[in-house]
């Protein structure tokens, strides 16, 4: 929406509570290249800041309960900005009530509680996507992420189970697969930073590299970030955080794979790429990020 309003010839502010922009996404060394296109394009980006109150107004320029209010402003816990248009992104949260007073299980985040086959704890009672849990196959663990992919995997599978009494169609998980894009650079995310790969018992590392999209000599050749979680002990990938302006969602996707089939650091090293000029360097940028992260396991 900031890119949106941007281009509709508006001068237009981003504020953002947490320390960082897309910070359920990138960590904020990964965002700082957002961040950094944000304001290329004249985006006035303030961090660190909480709306704590619409500013209203009546049509007669003073606050009158009884007249009609417009919204003319936000109060942060810092300054008070003032606007034509305001717009709020404030989350999402499972409407769940009628499951609940059902006495349909709640689980994580109060989604609706469901197995691996989309049932509920009550018989013949099945849930499906933004409502429901979803099980993270690197933790093991309920999670939730409302996301179209999941609702429409999670819902097919509901369909069959609930069909047919002899189904028994498995909905293999999620790894908090997300991608986003601004201006001109993608960001992306899969499975665990090192925060959430330690909190769920990991011994984990991390690295960083930057690379290039293209072979070095061939025009067009765009930077891109790529960053690796991974454990320490067993040499499993986590997880990955990816931005740049092209190759992105294939190669987050592979990741996503990778951490499905529970591949290693070794496995994304020596897995076989393809190599073209206009599309990729000689060196894979993931086998180049993972041949980096290796060395800190020695």
């Amino acid at each position: 929406m900031t890119q949106a309003f941007k281009k509709r010839g508006l001068n237009v502010t981003l504020i953002e509570r947490a320390d960082h922009v897309l910070a359920n996404i990138l960590d904020n060394d990964m965002a700082k290249m957002i961040e950094e296109e944000l304001k290329y394009n004249e985006i006035n980006l303030i961090l660190n800041e909480k709306v704590e109150e619409i500013i209203l107004s009546s049509s007669n320029g003073s606050l009158n309960l009884d007249n009609k209010l417009f919204a003319i402003g936000i109060k942060t816990n810092k300054r008070e900005i003032f606007a034509d248009c305001i717009l709020l992104g404030v989350g999402v949260k499972p409407n769940s009530e009628i499951a609940k007073d059902a006495g349909i299980e709640l689980g994580f985040q109060n989604a609706i509680k469901v197995d691996d086959f989309m049932r509920t704890n009550i018989s013949n009672i099945f849930a499906a996507g933004d409502c429901a849990t979803a099980r993270n196959y690197i933790t093991n663990k309920d999670d939730y992420l409302p996301l179209g992919t999941t609702a429409n995997k999670q819902g097919r599978i509901t369909g069959e189970n609930a069909a047919a009494t002899e189904s028994n169609t498995k909905f293999e998980g999620i790894a908090g697969c997300a991608i986003t894009k601004t201006f001109g650079l993608f960001a992306a995310k899969t499975g665990l930073n090192i925060k959430e790969a330690l909190e769920n018992g990991f011994d984990a590392i991390e690295n960083k590299i930057e690379d290039v999209t293209r072979a070095g000599y061939y025009p067009d050749n765009k930077p891109i970030w790529i960053k690796l979680v991974a454990d320490r002990k067993s040499k499993r990938i986590l997880g990955a955080q990816i931005v740049g302006e092209e190759g992105v969602k294939g190669r987050i996707d592979l990741i996503s794979f990778a951490l499905l089939k529970k591949a290693t650091i070794e496995d994304l090293a020596n897995y076989d790429s393809c190599y073209v000029p206009p599309i990729s360097p000689v060196w894979e940028p993931l086998n180049i990020a993972a041949l980096q992260i290796m060395k800190l396991f020695i």
